[in-house]
């Protein structure tokens, strides 16, 4: 059995798949692995809600999800598979762009943020949020540590491990939370994860080759099925930072951007050119690219809080 690191994190901005899209953030991820993994800035990063809709103050994102890397000069699985949580909580900031473009007969969100680093809005506090994995057929899967609110960064910090398998097919996932702040609702539900996927050849050769940012649009596929309360959700965050390492995006940054669309009921997805455009406009010099098939939580829908459990691939590349 192949062992997946687990690089456990907190971010400072919501991650929808079904409910929500736009926006992003700065990163402060830190992974410790046993054995050649590299140290990866790895989450996707947006935020509350599609940038021109009437939407709550305030978005929730928890979401855990086996990951790999790929390589951007092949498209190909180019490290093992680790593991991955986001949490944050934390309210809708100013943008310097944004637009939303609804999916499909169910109008899946696809929209894309630009904002000024300097207006990122910092996280609150809604408790320790906690996981228990279920592993395919019963049993008790992996530990995973309590992810918690730290004050010093005014965001969630999960800890960091080495595990085996943390997600695979058929498992679902616990996740718990009682609100501190209270600008959310109690949650203590279990959410199956979405099967692992596998990019079609066509996509490989689209991740092979820096992306176009200029108003072209972005086709990405994955071989398996899409139905609900599973989706396709591709995140694509975008920064000027001068600083990125191979998989970082940077610490200097002065603008970011970040495009998440979303499919339900199809295994393709085509990102629309003009909110990959907004990407291109702040000028980025390095984009990371995650291409999930999650499976969500669909009692949340209409509310301020996302939680999905999937797989999927990471690729760090650059703008053409």
């Amino acid at each position: 059995m192949s062992t997946r690191r687990l690089g456990i994190v907190g971010t400072v901005s919501l991650f929808g798949a079904l409910a929500a899209a736009g926006g992003c953030s700065s990163d402060n991820t830190t992974t410790t692995t046993p054995d050649a993994a590299p140290a990866i800035d790895a989450k996707p990063a947006v935020d509350a809600a599609p940038p021109d809709s009437a939407v709550a103050t305030f978005g929730g994102t928890i979401a855990i999800h086996s990951v790999a890397l790929l390589n951007p000069a092949t498209g190909e699985v180019a490290s093992p598979r680790f593991g991955q949580i986001n949490v944050s909580f934390s309210p809708s900031g100013p943008i310097i762009a944004g637009k939303s473009d609804p999916q499909g007969q169910l109008m899946t969100p696809c929209g894309a943020t630009s904002v000024n680093v300097a207006d990122v809005p910092s996280g609150i506090n809604e408790g320790d949020v906690t996981f228990m994995i279920t592993l395919t057929g019963g049993g008790a899967g992996p530990t995973v540590p309590t992810c918690s609110y730290q004050a010093a960064t005014k965001s969630y910090q999960c800890g960091t491990t080495a595990l085996p398998d943390l997600i695979v097919d058929g498992d679902s996932v616990k996740v718990g939370f009682t609100p501190v702040d209270s600008k959310f609702t109690a949650y203590n539900k279990t959410v199956g994860a979405g099967a692992n996927p596998t990019l079609t050849a066509a996509t490989k050769t689209v991740l092979s080759s820096p992306i176009d940012l200029g108003a072209t649009a972005l086709a990405i596929a994955i071989n398996e099925d899409v139905n609900l309360p599973t989706a396709l959700v591709v995140v694509i965050d975008a920064t000027n930072a001068t600083n990125s390492g191979a998989t970082d995006l940077g610490t200097n940054a002065t603008k970011t951007a970040n495009l998440t669309c979303a499919v339900a009921l199809t295994n393709t997805m085509t990102i629309p050119g003009d909110l990959l455009k907004i990407l291109g406009d702040i000028a980025p010099t390095k984009l990371r690219i995650s291409i999930f098939h999650d499976g969500s939580d669909l009692s949340l829908l209409g509310t301020n809080l996302n939680v999905v459990v999937g797989q999927g691939y990471i690729e760090f590349t650059a703008p053409k």
